[in-house]
């Protein structure tokens, strides 16, 4: 897979995803929102979206920015951790949630919503300036537990599985 059909795939992944949830939660009553689920309620889910998106989004651009400007043609190469990341918070994934990145305990405002699709909106935009880029030359320290270093490939690839795995979440609890 090339960095350009990484990004676009993740790019098609995320949109997809706030589609689904954007279904989901447009008339979800308050009830539903907050109703405890095994472990987190839908509003938890999404809040701990929220902080590990948020987390990862806020020096993105410039790291996307760093990558050469040409090599969207060459074949990704995910770090190690990268890949262990993607079996671990997959939609087929069970690791445990690092404290650092848990959200509150008890009731979360709706408000949550918002940010939540604004990042989601602010990654969509990031995946355009990634395209044609080499990103796999640019590694950095993981924003959630920085003795990990990865690659920048692995991030877009994070948000599209974990994405995924809680936007499954949501919409089984959406239906309980």
């Amino acid at each position: 897979m090339t960095h350009d059909e990484l990004v676009g795939s993740a790019k098609q992944r995320l949109q997809d995803q706030t589609e689904r949830l954007q279904t989901v939660l447009a008339n979800m009553p308050d009830e539903k929102w907050n109703h405890p689920g095994d472990p987190l309620s839908i509003g938890q889910i999404v809040e701990h979206m929220v902080i590990v998106n948020r987390s990862y989004v806020r020096d993105l651009e410039s790291l996307i920015n760093s990558a050469p400007s040409s090599g969207g043609e060459l074949p990704v190469r995910f770090s190690l951790a990268g890949k262990l990341l993607f079996k671990a918070a997959g939609p087929d994934g069970n690791a445990p949630m690092p404290s650092s990145v848990a959200p509150r305990g008890g009731a979360v405002p709706r408000q949550i919503e918002t940010e939540f699709f604004e990042i989601n909106e602010k990654i969509v935009r990031l995946c355009d300036v990634a395209i044609g880029r080499n990103l796999s030359d640019v590694k950095f320290k993981n924003p959630i537990v920085d003795v990990i270093t990865m690659r920048l490939p692995d991030v877009f690839e994070v948000f599209a599985l974990h994405g995924e795995r809680h936007t499954r979440q949501i919409e089984a609890l959406s239906r309980s």
